[in-house]
Formats: structure tokens, C-alpha cells, sequence
């Protein structure tokens, strides 16, 4: 699933996608949902602290997004970890340069 894609989710929806693919059980999942909140709450603040400066935003996002993926790894079975790691590594990368028509 795409990353903006996975962001317009809800923190439930994301969980619930995240147990999809890697068959996380029912305390992972609520613990997927926790991680997914607190970092939806970072990112709220991290836009109003940012007024509009897109360098400091993006460099944010960057650390909320990788606290959140320790955080998620922290529980996560070896096998599930391996899977996870791989899921991360094909996110497509955010804020480069699109191709313009």
C-alpha cells in the first residue's frame, strides 16, 4: 500500500492493514494502533510548530516516521520483523522530485 495512502488512514485502519500483512495477533494489533496514534498526534503538532517550512516538516516526518517503525519492530516476532523491514524498504520515498507532464 502506498505511504500517502497508508497516512489518510486512520490509525485503526493502518493497524488493521499492518495485521493484514503480517498476521500480527490481537495484542500487536492494539499495539500497532497506540504506535499509529502517537505518532498521528506528532505529526498534528509537528505541522503547526513547522508555519509552513517545508525543510523542517519533511526532516520531522522523517523521525516520526522512523521512531514509529522502532517502535512497531519492538514488538514484532523475528519473522514479522524480516517482513516488516522489507515492507519499509519498499515504501516508495517521499518528497522527491515528480516527473512533470
Amino acid at each position: 500500500m502506498a505511504q500517502a495512502q497508508m497516512m489518510r488512514m486512520s490509525p485503526e485502519e493502518r493497524a488493521k492493514a499492518l495485521k493484514d500483512s503480517l498476521a500480527l495477533d490481537s495484542v500487536q494489533t492494539a499495539k500497532a494502533v497506540a504506535v499509529f496514534k502517537e505518532s498521528q498526534k506528532a505529526i498534528g503538532e509537528a505541522f503547526q510548530d513547522a508555519a509552513g517550512d517545508r525543510e523542517a516538516m519533511r526532516a520531522t516526518m522523517t523521525e516520526i516516521a522512523k521512531k514509529a517503525d522502532d517502535k512497531i519492530k519492538a514488538f514484532l516476532t523475528d519473522a514479522q520483523k524480516k517482513k516488516y523491514e522489507e515492507m519499509i524498504k519498499n515504501r516508495p520515498a517521499r518528497g522527491g522530485m515528480r516527473p512533470r507532464n
